[in-house]
This record gives structure tokens, sequence and C-alpha cells, in this order.
């Protein structure tokens, strides 16, 4: 918000005034966050206003240190959406943004960060089975992932026999000291910071 500030002196019967302007800087917004939509093809970018006076916000979407998105938006704007297809977006690929409130020629910047769900694995198959062991492999996701987790569960109820957490480049796993003629899923998740995808195969042993 803008103010004015006067300053009057007097000496004898003389007197002398000066008077400056300035502005408070604003508040930041809350309530930032990037989260994925749209069966995870969209990021959409929320946040709470502030309180005080401001007259605009200010958009940057980062992939690193590279800008994506530089856009201005009116003090009635609460979210913002960028599509994985208008904005190349990779799945699992960690975003930063940046919510700056503009009041005249200062600035408040909140950050958050965001990601779209990573893409499951590709091609799983079984491997081999044989009365006692059970195998899978597959092909690598697109985009970005951390690593994989792989759960092997028996039978209707689906009960978890096993479950291992392998690292980004493995591409198969095999259980052993399994049940012979049991029915058994295994499903592998494709992780990304908190968030996962999954393809599952069923076969018995």
């Amino acid at each position: 918000l803008g103010y004015q500030l006067s300053v009057r002196t007097r000496a004898g019967g003389l007197s002398s005034e000066t008077t400056a302007s300035g502005r408070t800087v604003p508040q930041p917004v809350s309530g930032l966050s990037m989260l994925p939509i749209n069966d995870g093809k969209v990021l959409k970018l929320s946040w709470s206003p502030p309180s005080g006076y401001w007259e605009n916000y200010n958009i940057l979407l980062r992939n690193g240190s590279e800008v994506l998105v530089n856009q201005s938006t009116g003090k009635e704007s609460t979210q913002l959406a960028f599509s994985s297809l208008g904005f190349g977006l990779v799945p699992g690929r960690l975003y930063g943004a940046d919510v700056t409130v503009q009041s005249g020629s200062l600035a408040n910047t909140a950050r958050c960060y965001g990601r779209l769900a990573p893409g499951p694995v590709q091609q799983l198959l079984v491997s081999h089975a044989d009365e006692s062991s059970l195998g899978v492999l597959w092909n690598q996701p697109a985009g970005e992932w951390d690593g994989y987790s792989v759960v092997l569960r028996q039978g209707k109820a689906a009960s978890v026999v096993d479950r291992r957490l392998l690292s980004r480049e493995a591409r198969q796993c095999t259980f052993y000291g399994l049940t012979s003629g049991c029915l058994y899923s295994i499903t592998v998740a494709t992780n990304s910071g908190n968030l996962s995808s999954s393809s599952t195969v069923t076969t018995r042993t």
C-alpha cells in the first residue's frame, strides 16, 4: 500500500515542509501448491491471496534453471494450469513454480514444487514360471523416475507375500520359494517422489 509522509519544521516565525511517499512490501501468497490433475496430464498451481494491498501476480514455471512460463495475472486469480501437451512436461520430473505478489516496484515471492506422476513400465511380461519361482521383466517407462516397487501377492485374497525396492536401472525381478500350483499377481510400480504408476500381471506357478 502507498503512503505519504510529511515533515514540517518550524524555526521562529518560519516553517518548511518536506513530503515523501513510499509503499510497504506486499505479503506473499499462502497455501501454494502444484499438483497433478486430469489423470496426471495437467499440473495445477493454486494459492490463497495475500492480506493487504497488491496489484497483480507474476507466475514462473521452471524446469531447473530453465523458465518454461513467465506470465502475469490479475489479482483475482488463484490458480493456473499447465498441460503436459502444451508445455512439454515430462512425467515424473520435478518442476518449480514461483508466484510473485507485486505492488508497484515492490514484490514478495513464494515457491513450491510439483510433478506429474511417472509413467508405468512398458510391456510387463512373465519371463518364467516353474514349481517354486516366478519372474517378470519389463521395458522402462517414459519420462523420469527414481526406482521401482515390486509386490508379489498370492491368491484371490491378494495377500502380500513379498515386496522389493529396485533401482531405476532394474528391468526384471524374480521371486523364489513359492507354493506350486498357486495363483500369484506381480505389480511393478514406477516411483517418482511421492507419486507412482503401476502395472500388474497374474500367473500360476
